[in-house]
């Protein structure tokens, strides 16, 4: 008997802790002390769990009751949480200590069973204080001080609503009622709200939509970009953050996964609550907004909300309910994708396919939530197709988390306690890591808003050593691309590092120290001084990669280039409890290279050759994307 009251106990305090750091995590926005609320709520429900239980196992004497009742327990909440590995470990330490306190009680020195009750309580609090805790490096309060006057005005909410029953679809009765209560409204009259940034002088300013991703409902994650809208506006940009916190997960559940649609057609709607108060002569927003040359930015759950938004927008009317007319039809000029997910699928026909629009593609290879390179989909299957300039480029950042490109999210890519399992060496901090972005984003925004120049030279070289960038552009022209090769000698399809080594939607050619290629050009391809030859190469080590062009008069380029791979990095501290997709493994990342083309005169391309010259080892290089460009016009 006192066996199982210890074991029993330690069992349900090891629940207790877990469900209680969970919780601590959705109350804190809204109570305080928020921990202790937290033990409080799920006390009692594991005391109502717990007895129900009692009653069913005191028909079976003869088994442990407690603990079989405080296992049923934790086996029924476990399996409706997140990071049920991690519950079980707390769960298993729990009855550790329990069975070690039952020994200790078993003693009739009253000193031994105080210790053991003492080492109890300072185990509890250990643990406790441990899941709730937070290591972050990073407050997130940095705004970047600017020298421009701005205004800067809150937009919607009184009156401003739509109904966006069509496009989201409630899991849950309980969710739907805790929604209503929190915050007085339902998917039938979701509020049209955000923040706008405007330069003073600006007339016809660019616009960029800056859409956040799924965190916790009461957290307002829109404000985290504010470091964002306040750079850009100071250089003649309008920003707009939307604020869809409302649609974002809760305790009681959400809308998700099927919400990313409607993220996108809700980034729409406030666009045209947008447009129409600046229609308005007495709005004070008459001229001072473009919204035909308009940049939608998204990160993480944004990313497919932004992909939803550019289909939406050049339709005539709702995918979901013809009744409702669309009269979108804004300028989209380019699309920015941070640390995407990838929800939205890329199956032949699909809608969700950039055309004609510029594209940037940002990814930390430090993760911990979308923790492979899911937007190199959509990076793949971008195309341009009409006679304006366009340009798309991936840039992966060595160091850089899911996080902190929002102030309000941080460090931590995970709720407690699995925040707290999250590896975090050769993490740059947030300032450092919201700078590098800037610095990505600025250049990009100049070249598609404001047609200065082409590819800006940020993409033909690293803001930092170890960011790997990959660009592409209407000037290109490639000689071979192995997509209609796939299946056939060394073309290999490149994959991402999820468990399920998800395709990339691109294949390139591999090369071994025993095995080059030569590409053929099978047309006349003329280039000479002033030329570049450019390809784009991964590889799975350190090693140099030969690279021969001829032509018509001979060697126009022989050259030889040096790959680094990427480093693996650790996600997780501790795989076993706590499993992170691609937690180390290399993503297969691949690198733009460009060299100077050098012959008399033009001369006719009529091969690439490319090879590992160094014999041993056994690296693999894989190189796809081969053509030529003129020398960069920046």
């Amino acid at each position: 008997m006192s066996g199982d009251r210890f074991l029993a106990g330690g069992v349900t305090a090891g629940l207790w802790v877990f469900l209680g750091a969970t919780y601590s995590f959705y109350l804190s926005p809204v109570v305080a002390l928020p921990v202790l609320w937290a033990f409080g709520l799920v006390g009692i429900c594991l005391l109502i769990a717990g007895g129900g239980a009692v009653l069913i196992q005191r028909l079976l004497p003869r088994l442990p009751v407690l603990t079989v009742s405080a296992l049923l327990v934790a086996w029924f909440c476990l399996g409706r949480m997140d990071f049920p590995r991690i519950g079980w470990t707390m769960v298993g330490i729990g009855g550790a200590a329990g069975v070690i306190t039952a020994l200790a009680w078993m003693s009739r020195r009253l000193s031994v069973r105080l210790l053991a009750l003492t080492v109890d309580v300072l185990l509890f609090a250990a643990v406790t204080a441990y899941c709730v805790g937070s290591d972050a490096d990073d407050s997130g309060a940095d705004q970047p001080a600017v020298d421009h006057d701005m205004t800067v005005f809150d937009y919607g909410r009184d009156g401003a609503v739509v109904d966006g029953s069509a496009y989201f679809h409630v899991a849950s009765r309980i969710d739907s009622v805790a929604r209503r209560l929190i915050w007085g409204f339902d998917r039938h009259e979701l509020p049209l709200a955000g923040k706008v940034f405007l330069p003073a002088a600006g007339e016809d300013c660019p616009l960029v939509v800056v859409l956040h991703g799924s965190h916790y409902m009461l957290d307002t994650s829109h404000v985290g970009y504010i470091w964002l809208a306040r750079n850009l506006a100071a250089r003649g940009y309008a920003v707009m953050l939307v604020d869809e916190n409302f649609i974002n997960k809760s305790f009681s559940g959400g809308y998700a996964p099927d919400d990313y649609i409607g993220r996108g057609w809700l980034l729409l709607k406030n666009l045209e609550l947008l447009r129409d108060m600046a229609n308005d002569p007495q709005s004070g927003l008459a001229g001072k907004i473009d919204f035909d040359n308009i940049v939608l930015a998204g990160h993480s759950r944004g990313g497919d909300g932004i992909a939803a938004a550019t289909w939406l927008n050049g339709l005539e009317k709702s995918p979901f309910d013809p009744s409702e007319i669309y009269c979108f039809d804004f300028g989209i000029k380019g699309v920015i994708e941070i640390a995407p997910t990838g929800m939205l699928t890329l199956a032949e026909g699909s809608p969700y396919k950039y055309t004609n629009v510029n594209y940037l593609l940002l990814h930390g290879d430090m993760d911990g939530d979308v923790s492979f390179m899911y937007g190199l989909r959509r990076y793949n299957v971008a195309t341009f197709s009409n006679s304006s300039y366009h340009f798309k480029a991936s840039v992966y950042i060595d160091g850089a988390n899911h996080g902190q490109f929002n102030t309000v999210w941080g460090s931590e890519d995970r709720q407690p306690p699995a925040s707290r399992l999250l590896a975090r060496e050769g993490m740059i901090g947030g300032d450092a890591q919201r700078r590098l972005a800037l610095g990505y984003i600025e250049p990009f925004l100049d070249v598609t808003l404001k047609g200065r120049g082409e590819l800006p030279a940020e993409f033909s070289r690293q803001l930092q050593e170890g960011d790997i960038i990959q660009w592409s552009d209407t000037k290109c022209r490639y000689f071979a691309d192995f997509e209609d090769d796939a299946g056939l000698g060394e073309v290999v399809e490149l994959t991402l590092r999820d468990n399920r080594q998800m395709s990339q939607a691109n294949h390139g050619v591999r090369i071994t120290a025993s095995r080059s290629h030569a590409v053929t050009v099978d047309s006349a391809s003329i280039a000479g001084d002033g030329w570049l030859l450019i390809f784009s190469a991964y590889s799975d080590c350190d090693t140099r990669l030969a690279v021969v062009a001829t032509g018509a008069s001979g060697i126009v380029l022989s050259d030889t280039v040096r790959l680094v791979a990427n480093p693996v990095k650790r996600l997780s501290r501790c795989r076993l409890i706590f499993p992170v997709q691609g937690d180390g493994v290399r993503e297969q990342v691949l690198k733009s290279f460009t060299l100077p083309i050098r012959s008399e005169g033009d001369s006719c391309i009529t091969g690439v050759t490319f090879s590992i010259p160094d014999s041993s080892g056994d690296c693999a290089v894989i190189v796809d994307n081969v053509g030529i460009r003129r020398h960069f016009e920046h």
